[in-house]
């Protein structure tokens, strides 16, 4: 097995939602980059490669773990999400003491629980905390319902793992590059990120924060991730005692004191367009001061902070930690927010900056093009029959986000029709040819989507189209090939639906 750090600096906001803290009106978003997200946008590159069918099972299987990425210092520094299990007396001090409530229970009385942020360093006896920067949008539904949204600011740097067989490791490298894209609205201008860096790593992953020697009667248990685990009949646990203490080669596990919070966790599949069902589990963060009798020896601590516990382990769920030093912790300092490189950017007018705000007013300019070239064109389409032209959207849903793919199989599809119409010739009899409507999605490929979509464009947006330059930046550096590609397919579908429902009021 091969373990991968990989770096990456967010070139734009990234908005990756968090259904269980979102309310009404209002949509938050993780301060973290989950394995999960980090798995989609391999899974997409693999695609785009061609190689994902190849590895589909091994990289969708438990041998497989995507960490989650967490913010990293100015100096480079791996941080742990907030620790829990501290209580201070709230003064507005650089420096204050705190209490650990893990270690037996106790604290002073009229003291508060401790908020590090989003994320902590541990050095000696002292605790850093550190917040991400955040920003929203606001916008407004159909029907005059006002909503925001909160993201994280862009110019954050976050470090993550990836552990896969030695082969599947190098294909994930190599396909990678150095661009990934993470999150929702992503047509808005949001989610794009460098990545500085994927190389293997020999050491284990947060090394400087564990402890790695053989402990006699207690340690100290961090969980780096969500984490819940199956009992002896299949049901959702916390933590399962019995089984946590096989892996750790001990006996009479128990939990002596512990600081906890548990969180709703769901997700959506939208390949199946289904609910995920939600599972309640100890959040990142939480700590449980461990006894036990034996030893747990140093191999059995690496081997599970290596391999983890619990269910969905693939996608970073599960991830432990055993603290050095826990007990030694005794200071705090303030919490500092994180560096974002906005205002660094706009203090240089960077072009990156300009980029964010092109790309999106760009991006609204085409989708009102396609809504006037939808008005008022019809679809050459010669007579398909409805249940054709479905095969045909469905080709175009299918590989929405892999335009190769989306005219190999509208081409193939196109073929097989072909010969289907010569064999038997009632075919064009009854449901017309595909030729019109394939010529017509071939032509819409081939083209620049501005340049199908002046010719119905009225005056002022028809000279935005037809304009190199937006907002004084070339139209070719607001899309990379394949989101222009994505465009229009985008546009294809929306016309076809259109047409559905025009024919359905017929």
């Amino acid at each position: 097995m091969m373990l991968l750090r990989y770096e990456i600096r967010s070139a734009e906001p990234v908005r990756i939602a968090d259904n269980s803290k979102s309310q009404m009106g209002q949509t938050a978003a993780l301060h973290y980059i989950p394995g999960s997200a980090i798995r989609g946008a391999v899974v997409e590159k693999l695609t785009r490669a061609g190689l994902f069918n190849e590895w589909k099972q091994t990289l969708l299987s438990d041998d497989t773990v995507f960490f989650n990425a967490y913010p990293t210092d100015a100096e480079g520094k791996d941080l742990l999400p907030a620790v829990k299990g501290f209580y201070e007396d709230k003064k507005e001090e650089m420096q204050k003491n705190i209490q650990n409530v893990v270690v037996n229970g106790d604290f002073m009385e009229g003291w508060k629980r401790a908020s590090f942020g989003d994320a902590v360093e541990l050095d000696e006896d002292t605790i850093k905390g550190f917040s991400v920067p955040t920003g929203s949008d606001l916008k407004i539904k159909i029907g005059d319902n006002v909503f925001r949204n909160e993201y994280m600011c862009a110019g954050i740097t976050f470090t993550g793992y990836i552990q896969a067989e030695d082969s599947l490791a190098k294909a994930i490298k190599d396909a990678v590059g150095s661009e990934i894209i993470l999150g929702n609205a992503r047509s808005s201008g949001l989610g794009k990120c460098r990545v500085a860096c994927m190389d293997k790593y020999d050491d284990l992953p947060y090394k400087a924060y564990a402890d790695v020697t053989d402990s006699t009667g207690d340690c100290y248990l961090m969980l780096l991730s969500d984490t819940a685990m199956r009992d002896a009949d299949g049901e959702s646990c916390g933590l399962d005692l019995e089984q946590l203490g096989e892996l750790l080669g001990v006996y009479d596990l128990q939990i002596m004191a512990a600081a906890t919070s548990v969180r709703t966790v769901c997700g959506y599949n939208r390949t199946w367009g289904v609910h995920i069902p939600f599972v309640n589990m100890y959040e990142k963060g939480s700590v449980f001061h461990l006894t036990f009798d034996g030893t747990c020896t140093s191999e059995k601590k690496k081997n599970l902070m290596m391999k983890g516990v619990g269910i969905r382990k693939n996608e970073g769920f599960g991830r432990v930690l055993f603290l050095k030093d826990y007990e030694k912790l005794k200071h705090r300092l303030k919490t500092v927010q994180l560096k974002s490189g906005l205002k660094e950017l706009a203090d240089r007018k960077d072009e990156a900056t300009l980029l964010i705000a092109a790309k999106s007013y760009y991006h609204l300019i085409l989708e009102r093009a396609m809504e006037e070239y939808i008005a008022h064109s019809k679809l050459r389409k010669g007579g398909i029959s409805a249940s054709r032209l479905g095969v045909i959207r469905g080709k175009l849903e299918a590989n929405r986000f892999s335009p190769k793919s989306a005219k190999d199989a509208i081409n193939e599809y196109y073929e097989h029709d072909k010969e289907k119409e010569n064999s038997q010739r009632k075919h064009q009899e009854k449901g017309g040819s595909s030729t019109d409507i394939v010529t017509f999605i071939n032509g819409v490929f081939e083209n620049r989507l501005d340049a199908t979509l002046s010719a119905t464009a009225d005056e002022r947006t028809a000279s935005v189209l037809k304009d190199r330059k937006i907002m004084g930046i070339d139209k070719e550096k607001l899309f990379s090939a394949d989101e222009a590609e994505i465009l229009k397919i985008d546009f294809m579908l929306k016309l076809l639906k259109y047409d559905n429902k025009q024919e359905a009021r017929v």
